[in-house]
């Protein structure tokens, strides 16, 4: 998945288009917004069917935004809440959906699920090793958020978020030209926005059809139309990332490819190249390299837990027990299904903790509970008594 994951959260910037003018000024009107939601938080609520709380606070955000209090990355940010893609949230979407027929961020919403369960269908490798079965599944999940995605542009005045998401479907279905051309619309909804700026470069990528020198390119336009060096930085990041891609897929030079995307990450802070980082290490079966990745995006984000539950599978299999132990259960602590069925395992088998068949079930449950399908189908197997119980020698987390 190292493709999906670096397209999907790398940072990157600008195309060959002056950015004229100045920022609309914004009032701080940020205390007004209820506080953010993290994406278990969110879950709860939706899993509950509270659906009067989303709309209050995501359509607050979105009135925030349209009335230039926040920038359009502020208002991506809480949304992003909605990328997870567990199958049972699909009729909770749908029952949002109809509780609020006219809610903008209610089709919004469902439209970023099925984006992202689209992208997750197909997988990360290339067309050729993708099978039909894949792009079946890709295709109709896209349907369902461009109709979404589309049915929203009519319900906000200013539906940023709604083209961003559409270019992101529109790098694996349309022509370049396509793409460009739902690009410039989104612009007459935000002249000035950085974020469908970001997504339309990763279109210029190699993996979509760009190429290392379409961005070089971009990246003198940018210099010529007078970017921050910040904002130079964020498309240095994206073409190092790109590089990587490369060196990664087509060279099959992993740990150049490591390099690279550690060196993407200086350059911007997105931890989504730390975690490509991780899979290249990986790749070149260098277990201390992914693990320091996954310490340093711990290191300024300590709450991450899909980075915390991989470097404990790092630490199981590098044996290191007592490390993942640590990490599954502060994971597990903080409600994260996949941190809750690992220690679930070890509870079970009397890995690195005292046996114990009751707390095992437990947290199977809980993170069953949150649609977690490994932890739902090694609960069945647990109350079957089919359960398998490796050696302590043998990798148990997958």
């Amino acid at each position: 998945m190292t493709l999906n994951y670096l397209v999907k959260t790398a940072t990157v910037f600008l195309i060959s288009l002056a950015i004229g003018g100045c920022q609309a000024s914004r009032v701080d009107h940020t205390t007004s917004l209820p506080p953010a939601l993290t994406q278990q938080e969110m879950l709860a609520l939706l899993r509950a069917g509270n659906f009067t709380e989303l709309e209050r606070r995501y359509s607050s955000i979105q009135r925030a935004y349209e009335s230039h209090a926040i920038s359009d990355e502020d208002l991506r940010a809480p949304f992003r809440v909605f990328y997870s893609t567990e199958p049972d949230l699909a009729v909770q979407y749908d029952n949002w959906v109809g509780h609020s027929p006219n809610s903008y961020v209610a089709y919004l919403a469902r439209g970023i699920y099925y984006d992202f369960v689209g992208s997750e269908r197909r997988g990360g490798a290339s067309a050729d090793d993708t099978s039909r079965e894949q792009f079946r599944g890709m295709e109709e999940a896209f349907q369902g958020a461009t109709h979404d995605l589309q049915k929203s542009l009519s319900l906000a005045h200013r539906p940023i978020l709604s083209y961003l998401y559409s270019i992101d479907i529109s790098r694996y279905v349309d022509s370049q030209e396509q793409t460009r051309a739902l690009f410039e619309r989104a612009l007459q909804v935000d002249p000035h926005s950085v974020i469908v700026r970001e997504m339309y470069m990763v279109a210029l990528q190699t993996a979509w059809g760009g190429s290392q020198q379409a961005m070089l390119d971009f990246l003198d336009s940018c210099r010529a139309a007078g970017l921050s060096d910040a904002e130079l930085r964020k498309l240095e990041s994206v073409i190092a990332s790109d590089h990587a891609w490369i060196e990664f897929f087509q060279e099959k030079n992993y740990l150049a490819a490591a390099k690279d995307y550690i060196h993407a990450y200086d350059l911007n802070g997105d931890s989504g190249c730390l975690r490509c980082a991780a899979d290249a290490f990986l790749a070149a079966g260098d277990f201390n390299g992914a693990i320091d990745a996954y310490s340093r995006i711990l290191s300024t984000n300590p709450n991450d837990t899909y980075a915390m539950y991989r470097r404990g599978w790092l630490y199981i299999n590098h044996q290191r027990p007592q490390d993942a132990v640590t990490d599954f259960q502060f994971a597990a602590g903080l409600g994260d299904p996949r941190g809750e069925e690992a220690l679930a395992r070890l509870y079970l088998t009397g890995n690195s903790v005292p046996k114990d068949r009751t707390k095992g079930i437990e947290l199977l449950r809980a993170a069953a509970d949150q649609g977690y399908l490994p932890a739902k189908s090694l609960l069945d197997l647990v109350n079957e008594n089919l359960f398998p119980v490796p050696t302590n020698n043998s990798p148990i987390v997958h």
